[in-house]
């Protein structure tokens, strides 16, 4: 159990460091260029950086507990501050957000919603990469009724038909790298708030990752 529990917070850890590391070296570059809107990128970066520093003290906090893991604070969430705090993490020329609906709350954690985004994305990027995609991913929100829907859309390797039922499955994994425990977590955080999460892919067509969440008050 120790050595899972490990593998899974430096799988999580590992998420938003990168995307930090090169936000940061993006910064300084405008800032030796002296570009003109070098306060509104400092802000924008800022707010994310800030949400990303939240969610690693969560992880930390969860891994010093162990066994006594704090229980998911449900509230009311702005869906799409949360999904902006994920998608602004890796760049606009990476992840675009296009809010079919705006002004959504669902009912979740705010800093568990943000790491399972975290894990959609970053393994949407791994699937671009390997694909050699220029298509930057898309992330959609929308409302379906009582629910509101995130769609990760990728144009990457996507994933085989046989291994669509196990994507889900802790410590099964379609890559060559990893341990299979991010997307088992994504499921257990959308879970968590009375959520579902459903994937549609054809291999060498992308793959699209679709979260439902009860929308606050509904």
């Amino acid at each position: 159990a120790w050595r899972e529990m490990a593998q899974q917070v430096a799988h999580e850890i590992k998420n938003p460091l990168t995307p930090l590391r090169l936000g940061i070296q993006q910064l300084e570059r405008a800032w030796n260029d002296g570009v003109d809107d070098f306060p509104t990128r400092l802000e924008r970066f800022t707010s994310t950086a800030l949400s990303q520093i939240d969610v690693l003290a969560a992880i930390a906090e969860d891994f010093a507990l162990l066994a006594v893991v704090r229980e998911a604070e449900i509230v009311s969430v702005d869906l799409s501050d949360v999904v902006n705090k994920a998608a602004g993490l890796y760049g606009e020329e990476n992840v675009t957000v296009d809010e079919k609906t705006k002004g959504l709350y669902v009912e979740g954690d705010s800093s568990r919603l943000i790491r399972a985004f975290n894990n959609l994305i970053a393994n949407a990027l791994d699937s671009i990469y390997e694909a050699d995609s220029k298509t930057p991913i898309r992330v959609e929100i929308s409302e379906e009724g009582r629910h509101a829907v995130v769609k990760v859309i990728d144009q990457g390797t996507g994933i085989p038909t046989q291994k669509l039922d196990r994507i889900f499955e802790p410590r099964f994994t379609t890559k060559t790298h990893g341990l299979g425990l991010g997307l088992a977590m994504v499921k257990s955080i959308v879970e968590q708030s009375n959520g579902d999460v459903s994937v549609e892919s054809k291999e060498g067509k992308g793959a699209t990752f679709i979260i439902k969440l009860l929308q606050a008050g509904r």
